[in-house]
């Protein structure tokens, strides 16, 4: 992942109405979900993930072996 080159792990934060996270194999269907939507992508610059193997880049490389 990119993050690796300038942190070895990524901190966990806490509030009380959001946890912010390294993402896990468990999130990439709902992100696949979110990035696959028309509606979302249009503000995004770069194409729509179809499958969830798409999303390979957004998450560890150990994840998907």
């Amino acid at each position: 992942m990119l993050n690796d080159q300038y942190v070895e792990e990524s901190p966990e934060l806490e509030s009380q109405r959001l946890i912010l996270r390294e993402l896990n194999l468990k999130d990439a269907a709902k992100v696949q979900t979110i990035l696959s939507d028309e509606r979302v992508m249009v503000y995004m610059d770069q194409e729509r993930h179809k499958t969830v193997h798409s999303l390979k880049s957004l998450f560890p490389r150990e994840l998907f072996l």
